[in-house]
């Protein structure tokens, strides 16, 4: 199952990994939590009483409220290149859904490919095959007797290259009935206030890659984000590449590869999930309690 708002980044693949270190509570805080994929998993999995997602950029966390809301039941725009860069800085659905993995900055798709995209979406969306067969030069009559737009779509996919499904992903957050007990935060990670009996998941910029996002700008300031891990009562769980060893604990590893590059070059990583050295005590019981 794919969770939260696809974006690069996204945790959807590890979600359920990543949960299973991290113990019951009666609060569950989401402090980096971007796309929302986290906090969506963990909303599925009923083992917390309230849940705080928090995102400095406050774009795709309302993104994920409005998704869940069925703000995009009925979305069914073609955001043409031009449309793009003119309204990605205010849409976020816009900025996040249609551009190139999930970057926030690229429109998603070559000038090359633009075209067949966008007749391949009307064939889809609106039932209009004419254009799209004579590019193609195939039958896709058969379309036009599906009547659910996911399917139509995955059935298109078979015939013709991929068409981008990120608006079924959309959808399928409707179906989450838990919003009551979900906070939604734009805040910096140090104001946000921490109730007793919390866990804390932390899904932090990775030192010393792109930074990524509305911004662009390369503001995360590392060693106080160390200190501040160091200083909190609740167990902190963090996603990273690495962390200092002497103050942070591995206590999981995936083996990833990513394939969002512009020249098809997969990269072999490895995520980790930390927790302070200073916390390893309490961490480690908590663990065992669940």
């Amino acid at each position: 199952m794919r969770y939260g708002i696809p974006y690069k980044g996204c945790k959807s693949k590890y979600a359920e990994q990543i949960l299973s270190y991290i113990p019951s509570a009666d609060n569950f805080y989401d402090l980096f939590c971007g796309g929302g994929a986290i906090t969506h998993c963990a909303l599925l999995q009923n083992r917390w009483k309230n849940y705080v997602m928090n995102d400095i950029d406050k774009g795709l966390s309302q993104l994920f409220v409005d998704a869940v809301n069925g703000k995009y039941k009925n979305e069914k725009r073609w955001i043409s290149r031009e449309e793009f860069f003119k309204l990605k800085d205010t849409d976020a659905y816009v900025r996040y859904i249609w551009s190139f993995g999930n970057n926030g900055r690229d429109y998603m798709f070559s000038r090359e490919i633009e075209e067949t995209k966008r007749l391949g979406h009307h064939a889809v969306v609106f039932g209009d095959i004419e254009p799209l067969e004579k590019l193609l030069n195939i039958d896709l009559s058969f379309l036009l007797k599906i009547d659910d737009l996911s399917e139509r779509r995955k059935t298109l996919n078979r015939y013709i290259r991929k068409i981008s499904d990120k608006r079924f992903e959309l959808e399928q957050l409707q179906q989450l009935q838990q919003l009551q007990q979900l906070q939604q935060l734009q805040q910096d990670y140090r104001t946000v206030n921490i109730l007793p009996n919390s866990v804390i998941y932390c899904d932090i910029p990775y030192k010393g890659t792109n930074v990524y996002g509305k911004s662009g700008k390369p503001s995360f300031d590392y060693e106080a984000f160390y200190a501040w891990c160091e200083r909190q009562t609740n167990p902190v769980f963090i996603s990273e590449y690495s962390m200092p060893d002497d103050r942070f604990e591995c206590i999981m590893e995936i083996e990833t590869i990513s394939t969002l590059s512009s020249t098809n070059n997969a990269k072999k990583s490895v995520e980790r999930l930390f927790i302070p050295k200073s916390q390893e005590d309490v961490s480690i019981r908590q663990l065992t309690l669940f």
